[in-house]
């Protein structure tokens, strides 16, 4: 379906794009492992995006299912996220953190999209060229799974950061054209307070493992915790400090998503001295303990 790209790109002012939370999560450019064949998770505010390269893979998100075959991408946009491969499939894999502080989504319509990889040509480019700075950094693997490169323990010098940053606006721009190709409206914002964003923004940069930045907040704000927490209570529906709940929340379960991965490092990584505190936290924002979380997701 074509569409003109003027009426589905969507507008807003500075502030607001400026609060679109964009982070690579992890990219991958291999067959997958069994035990990650059949995964049930729950993922907020992500785009999963994979090239199929061999095999097949089957992507249920949000109650909509689409199958790729080799030479198409699947592109995952909703919540509850149900992915069946078959055996031995090769993925080119990426995983992006993009949604607005309210937890909505960039794009309207079904939360599953199938894209050509013949009539988009710069996902697979630009992923590639990802991949690459990538592997000359030999980023720390999530937390020692040798399936996935996570960025966020990683140092960089500030040339290699600019070409990351450049990198990854570049498959997002390629992204969102193909999208809005495809029929897609961009849902933006509109009216957010500028103070809100810039609270939002601070929260998003402070590693999830550190203390809440409360003086931080206060005085990039200029406003008291508490009325901010009112601004983004009325604006969003939650407290400033339930979004950072909730940006700790997603990375506990990312996290918890790879088999590899001891529950205890998790913890760690999170900022909790004791792993009983880490559970107790983890199941009153989820309703599941960590380890009830992981064996859910088979």
């Amino acid at each position: 379906m074509k569409s003109d790209p003027d009426t589905m790109a969507g507008s807003c002012n500075l502030h607001d794009w400026a609060s679109l939370h964009t982070e690579l999560l992890f990219i991958f450019d291999q067959a997958v492992p069994s035990e990650v064949w059949h995964v049930k998770a729950r993922r907020e505010g992500q785009i999963s995006a994979w090239l199929v390269r061999r095999g097949s893979a089957r992507l249920t998100v949000d109650g909509t299912t689409a199958i790729a075959q080799p030479g198409e991408w699947v592109i995952g946009l909703g919540s509850e996220i149900e992915q069946e491969l078959s055996p031995g499939t090769h993925l080119l894999s990426l995983r992006i953190h993009c949604a607005w502080p309210s937890g909505g989504s960039l794009f309207s319509g079904n939360a599953v999209q199938i894209l050509s990889a013949t009539a988009f040509p710069k996902l697979e480019r630009y992923a590639l060229a990802l991949l690459k700075i990538g592997t000359k950094l030999k980023l720390r693997n999530a937390m020692e799974n040798p399936m996935t490169l996570f960025l966020w323990k990683t140092q960089l010098d500030f040339p290699t950061y600019l070409r990351y940053e450049r990198t990854l606006l570049a498959w997002m721009g390629a992204f969102v054209a193909a999208m809005i190709q495809e029929g897609r409206a961009v849902q933006a914002p509109s009216g957010v307070d500028s103070r809100l964003a810039k609270a939002c923004a601070l929260i998003d940069s402070t590693p999830p493992g550190g203390e809440f930045p409360q003086r931080e907040l206060e005085a990039r704000t200029e406003l008291s915790i508490g009325r901010l927490n009112r601004l983004s209570s009325q604006t969003y529906g939650f407290t400033i400090y339930g979004y950072w709940e909730r940006q700790r929340v997603s990375r506990a379960r990312q996290a918890l998503e790879q088999p590899a991965v001891r529950i205890k490092e998790v913890a760690a990584n999170l900022g909790f001295v004791q792993l009983s505190h880490f559970s107790n936290w983890f199941k009153r924002q989820t309703g599941s303990s960590p380890r009830e979380f992981r064996n859910q997701l088979h």
